[in-house]
């Protein structure tokens, strides 16, 4: 029973973790068209806040950053960043914050890599910046281009599919060690 204990908590630890990133919603729009992008910031830290958060706009792309009450935004060239007014506003334990951006007309390619930067209160900064790729540990939030508006299936190709499989993988050599030590344990 431990052992089925020990492997839930530890999948629910690296499930968190694979949620642990900066997200754009929504993830999928028409070439073509301005959309109103929210950029998901969650604060993956227990012990410090999200005080600040650098976005960088693609090359080519047009874009305005929204305000957002209670930080302080500047925009400069195909750089937004924006930072807590006081420690209050800052993003704290498991809490997200959005962050506005309206792009567009938007490009006719497959995607747009955005890349960010999340820095906390006690001045480590996390650089969301990887190509995304199965194993990346810090991937860019995407932005899919497509015919329909909607996104593609990656078939299995996102940050969180991969922690998802190893999560699955530790589970079940945790529960074959756990049956191993019980068989030589009933051995006289």
């Amino acid at each position: 029973m431990r052992v089925v204990a020990l492997a839930v908590a530890l999948f629910a630890l690296l499930a968190a973790v694979a949620d642990a990133h900066v997200t754009v919603i929504p993830s999928a729009a028409r070439p073509g068209e301005t959309k109103t992008l929210a950029f998901r910031v969650l604060n993956e830290k227990s012990d410090a806040t999200t005080v600040e958060v650098d976005l960088f706009i693609p090359a080519g792309v047009t874009a305005h950053a929204s305000d957002r009450r209670g930080w302080t935004k500047v925009e400069s060239g195909s750089q937004v960043t924006w930072k807590a007014d006081a420690p209050a506003d800052a993003i704290s334990g498991e809490q997200s914050k959005d962050f506005e951006v309206t792009v567009g007309p938007l490009p006719r390619q497959a995607q747009l890599v955005f890349k960010a930067l999340q820095h906390y209160s006690t001045g480590e900064v996390v650089r969301w910046i990887q190509d995304p790729a199965p194993d990346a540990d810090r991937p860019a939030p995407v932005l899919q281009l497509t015919a329909s508006g909607r996104p593609q299936s990656s078939g299995g190709s996102s940050s969180a599919t991969g922690w998802a499989i190893l999560a699955l993988l530790a589970a079940l050599a945790l529960g074959g060690a756990a049956l191993i030590v019980r068989r030589r344990r009933r051995r006289p």
